[in-house]
């Protein structure tokens, strides 16, 4: 008598550019501390989103083009592991159910989207502030937005 083993099921079944996104908001995380104190404030200052930077009334130290690709670089760095592991949480929830619906591609440019809107809305409530902005709380509210824009 012969009997079928049951195909194994995936430990996660989040779509893999969720986990792939999730894997790189964790890498970037820990080399950004692996990298020693120095690193970790410049990479504050180049890629972290400073309202004050934005409007000129506060010089930063940067990198060339630094004012503008921090609208979408700030999502990609987290204070310390909690802030990361939260976020990331959020994305493997909302975030999988978005990606299952629009897919790989559309979800990304949500995601990406979600976040530059965030840093306009930061600017927008923060003008002048010399705040840093990190996270990637943007990017996973507009995942969560979507979700509930789907269910209505």
């Amino acid at each position: 008598m012969d009997v079928e083993t049951p195909a194994k099921e995936p430990f996660f079944r989040a779509p893999k550019v969720v986990l792939i996104l999730i894997a790189q908001l964790a890498i970037v995380h820990g080399v950004v501390q692996v990298a020693g104190e120095s690193w970790q404030v410049w990479s504050l200052y180049a890629f972290s989103f400073i309202p004050a930077r934005i409007t000129g009334e506060a010089a930063f130290p940067a990198i060339w083009g630094s004012q503008v690709w921090s609208f979408m670089t700030y999502a990609f760095l987290h204070a310390d592991w909690l802030h990361l592991f939260f976020n990331s949480l959020w994305l493997l929830i909302f975030g999988s159910v978005v990606a299952r619906r629009l897919g790989p591609f559309r979800f990304l440019v949500l995601a990406a989207a979600a976040a530059i809107l965030g840093a306009v809305a930061t600017l927008l409530t923060h003008w002048g502030e010399v705040a840093i902005v990190i996270g990637a709380s943007g990017a996973v509210s507009g995942v969560m937005a979507a979700v509930s824009a789907a269910r209505t």
